[in-house]
């Protein structure tokens, strides 16, 4: 849980850059998981 929020924002974050970040949110997250 605690992982999720931080991700969430990142996520949320990186959408605005571009897909490409979006791609490095999901890495990040299996990752975490």
């Amino acid at each position: 849980m605690f992982l999720r929020t931080p991700s969430r924002i990142l996520t949320w974050r990186m959408e605005s850059d571009g897909g490409i970040s979006d791609r490095f949110s999901l890495a990040v997250q299996d990752l975490f998981m």
